[in-house]
């Protein structure tokens, strides 16, 4: 196997529309490689780290190959001193792309719920970004065998949130903990297909579970940062190779993007037109009681300058598409000559459409065109 294609690309994109079009749409499980590039460390970076700094604990307590381990090293330190090692990471993140993308496909309906090993709030906080704002539920504080109950579209921390009661990352709390979420694993795959990304799968106590609970009723799909799946991976979607699937060499940031690209829902409207965005998280604010305070109309006057501003932004955004297609006439008609942004492209478009004039009044005898190209000057 190698980096995932753009025909697979394409192959999961048309699953995921039907799926949600069927109303079933996609769930994903999340593992530490989605938040990779927001500067929170993998399993192996810790466990550097924790070797670092407490190396004389681990190695009078583990042997040789335990201390290459992530979960046994986890398992040497105290509650406290967990925390103190991951809290740098976790209370205050910036928001990655990846999480940007998943926030988008949910956003659009592709995907419902995201089961999430990780500690950080990076999600919830892209979610946000969108004016989003699924349920959010942490099955370390209280797994529960019955999951009607939890929300479409939600986010689910497997062993814990970085502000919770409870980061279960010692292999003792993993392993006794993989079994009450047992019944989550069991109701994420009968109804749903599931994508897994950013997730090994290796030397964890939960990926039995899922290899346990998956009867083939629904497809996945694992996409891997390795070219090539481990051992235990590899056994897994060959066992399921009529309805599962292996993408290798998936970046989470890129491959994510180009996914919600292929879908249509990337980027976002928060990027693609902002004040538009603003103006519609503006929609569900009542009218600001301005007569009773004798003041002005705040959210009125904002919404104003918003749509100003909205209008500006998709001039600008729009001279640079029509320059390329070589429309000088609607770019010279769309510029402000008083803006000094603007200034340039004019100039560069009465140039070339003076040109463009010529050329015809010539090729036409049209005495009336040439006139008009020496009006660009």
């Amino acid at each position: 196997m190698a980096k995932f294609t753009k025909d697979q690309i394409k192959l999961l994109a048309r699953q995921m529309l039907t799926k949600r079009d069927s109303g079933r749409p996609f769930n994903l499980l999340t593992g530490a490689g989605c938040s990779k590039s927001s500067d929170i460390p993998l399993a192996a970076e810790l466990v550097k780290e924790i070797q670092e700094k407490f190396g004389a604990e681990i190695e009078d307590k583990l042997d040789q190959h335990q201390r290459n381990d992530y979960g046994a090293c986890m398992s040497c330190l105290g509650t406290n001193e967990r925390r103190e090692l991951l809290s740098k990471y976790l209370d205050n993140p910036k928001i990655n792309w990846a999480h940007i993308a998943i926030a988008s496909l949910i956003h659009a309906g592709f995907v419902s719920r995201v089961i999430t090993f990780n500690f950080d709030s990076i999600l919830a906080r892209a979610c946000s970004l969108l004016g989003l704002y699924p349920a959010t539920y942490d099955f370390a504080a209280a797994a529960t065998v019955d999951t009607d109950y939890i929300a479409q579209q939600a986010i689910i921390h497997l062993h814990g949130q970085g502000t919770g009661k409870s980061l279960l990352n010692s292999d003792e709390e993993t392993k006794a903990h993989a079994e009450n979420i047992r019944p989550l694993i069991r109701a994420t795959f009968q109804d749903s297909p599931l994508l897994v990304i950013g997730y090994s799968g290796s030397s964890d106590a939960v990926f039995p579970v899922i290899a346990e609970e998956y009867k083939r009723k629904e497809r996945l799909w694992w996409a891997g940062y390795a070219d090539i799946p481990d051992t235990s991976i590899a056994n897994f979607i060959n066992l399921n190779s009529k309805v599962s699937y292996y993408l290798g060499g998936c970046d989470a940031d890129e491959f994510l993007i180009e996914l919600a690209k292929e879908l249509n829902c990337f980027p976002p409207a928060l990027f693609s037109d902002p004040y538009g965005h603003l103006l519609k998280d503006l929609e569900p604010v009542t009218e600001f009681p301005f007569e009773k305070l004798g003041s002005v109309d705040l959210l009125t006057h904002l919404k104003k300058e918003l749509a100003k501003s909205q209008q500006r932004y998709n001039v600008n955004r729009k001279i640079p598409e029509l320059m390329m297609k070589g429309d000088w006439d609607a770019v010279i008609s769309l510029s402000d000559r008083k803006n000094p942004d603007h200034q340039d492209a004019l100039a560069w478009a009465h140039t070339m459409y003076a040109g463009q004039l010529v050329k015809s009044g010539k090729a036409n005898k049209d005495e009336s065109l040439l006139k008009k190209s020496f009006e660009q000057f």
